[in-house]
């Protein structure tokens, strides 16, 4: 698996997380940071297929953020969501360090 796959796949279900979060409890916020972030990870896939030198550290910096987020939200919800998103955005961040 290459790093514009991962970083695409990825971008995909964070902004589906934010939709079904906004869907099911109404929450804005969710939307709002997960179409920022697909977003940041929809150019970072669009840098890996033009082969462009930044596309590693962005995609590499928001998969980093959004550990550190999940891990958060799972401390203070204490619900299994977040922390498995957590798990799997370390993975990412994982792959996305080996590849580079």
């Amino acid at each position: 698996m290459n790093s514009l796959t991962i970083t695409a796949s990825y971008a995909a279900l964070i902004f589906v997380g934010g939709l079904i979060g906004f869907l099911m409890a109404g929450s804005v916020p969710s939307l709002v940071a997960s179409s920022i972030f697909a977003t940041l990870l929809t150019i970072a896939a669009f840098g890996f297929y033009k082969d462009l030198s930044w596309a590693y550290p962005l995609s590499l910096s928001v998969a980093t953020l959004m550990t550190l987020f999940f891990t958060y939200r799972y401390f203070a919800t204490q619900t299994p969501v977040p922390l498995a998103m957590a798990l799997f955005s370390l993975l990412t961040a994982v792959l996305l360090y080996k590849k580079g």
